[in-house]
């Protein structure tokens, strides 16, 4: 099976990278980019891949809002990569639906296992202090639609 992947990162050169790194793996296709929110939202709708490889940190729309908006379309696996080390960030996306977390200090066989786990219907995270985002989820726990991201965080194999 062939894994297709979208790359969503407002950094062109990152883009690249990501295309040449994930272009070597025999089942993993590239199936578009995106270099800002809105677009993400557009390419993922026309190419429907499997995984959506996105930043946070992007113009027109964050990655948070690009989460939101693929509510109503159709909804690849999430594989969040990103300089965000906060755990709002970690804990705001995985409520959200990201199925992963993964820092852009991971090394490129760790984005490439979350890629294929991600496809898989698993959770991976390579984020530097799951047990301190599981506080702060806690903390969040208002409704009990919140249990689940806590669940998906616990679960969790940490990366590294």
């Amino acid at each position: 099976m062939t894994i297709r992947v979208v790359i969503a990162d407002d950094h062109r050169v990152v883009r690249e990278g990501l295309c040449y790194l994930l272009g070597q793996e025999p089942d993993v296709e590239v199936a578009g980019e995106a270099g800002d929110g809105r677009q993400t939202v557009d390419v993922v709708a026309a190419t429907r891949p499997d995984v959506l490889l996105l930043d946070l940190y992007m113009p027109e729309m964050d990655g948070h809002a690009v989460i939101a908006a693929l509510h109503d379309t159709h909804r690849p696996a999430i594989v969040v990569l990103t300089s965000a080390t906060d755990d709002e960030h970690l804990v705001r996306a995985m409520h959200a639906g990201a199925t992963s977390y993964l820092l852009k200090t991971a090394p490129a066989d760790d984005v490439i296992a979350a890629v294929r786990a991600a496809a898989a219907g698993t959770a991976t995270s390579a984020a530097s202090s799951p047990n301190s985002a599981c506080k702060t989820a806690s903390k969040r726990r208002s409704s009990p639609s919140a249990t689940k991201p806590i669940a998906v965080i616990r679960s969790w194999r940490v990366a590294g």
